[in-house]
């Protein structure tokens, strides 16, 4: 994660409800900031695939010699990718999706056809 991705808001919540009310404060802060992450999860299941070696959101890579001819990426599928959170707390459809790219990458890796 890097330095500016780093969510100083979420940090400052839990930082001031330590020092208001203690222990209990920091407790009720982290439940209420998983509560409120569940929502977004729930809101917003699919997160654009991003980092090294990938498609920048676009679902499509360039071609290595010819530079102008796209193919699919193979980190994803249309440029986005299912939550982590979303694959555990998200609706039904989102976990059924999660569950099975989660199989299809590890068969790929199986049948030494990853990437």
């Amino acid at each position: 994660m890097r330095k500016e991705q780093l969510p100083w808001v979420l940090i400052a919540i839990l930082v001031l409800g330590y020092l208001v009310f203690n222990v209990v404060g920091l407790v009720l802060a982290g439940l209420g900031l998983f509560v409120a992450y569940v929502a977004s999860v729930r809101l917003h299941p699919r997160v654009r695939h991003t980092g090294w070696r990938s498609c920048n959101g676009s679902g499509e890579k360039r071609g290595t010699i010819f530079t102008w001819s796209f193919h699919k990426c193979p980190g994803c599928n249309s440029g986005r990718r299912v939550r982590w959170g979303a694959g555990h707390f998200g609706p039904d459809p989102i976990q059924r999706e999660y569950r099975r790219n989660l199989e299809a990458r590890r068969r790929a890796k199986q049948d030494s056809k990853w990437r």
